[in-house]
């Protein structure tokens, strides 16, 4: 089993972090291969709303054609068993990275 975790805070070693992490040593104590994602390190926007993603016949039907750092993990998402999101709450929302990345992610 494949386990990716997606920290939308910008603290690494904060709340969000650490309870990622125990997910995750969960995970690997039975027997996950697990990765965790800090998407604050990461050089990316939101969606652009191109519609490429969505034009039948594209070549970039079903897949984010924008060329940035998501471009590698959003195929290592396609190999994934389970992906686990963690955010801490602004203003009674996700944080900015996350609404971003899950644009991206869930658009295509």
């Amino acid at each position: 089993m494949n386990i990716m975790a997606f920290n939308g805070s910008p603290r690494k070693d904060w709340n969000t972090a650490n309870l990622l992490n125990k997910a995750l040593e969960g995970a690997a104590s039975k027997g996950a291969t697990t990765e965790l994602i800090h998407l604050y390190d990461l050089n990316y926007k939101g969606c652009i709303s191109c519609f490429a993603c969505k034009t039948k016949n594209g070549k970039s039907y079903g897949r984010c054609p924008v060329n940035d750092d998501l471009k590698d993990v959003f195929r290592k998402v396609e190999e994934a068993d389970a992906i686990i999101l963690g955010s801490p709450i602004y203003f009674g929302r996700v944080s900015g990275e996350m609404a971003s990345f899950l644009d991206r992610l869930l658009f295509q």
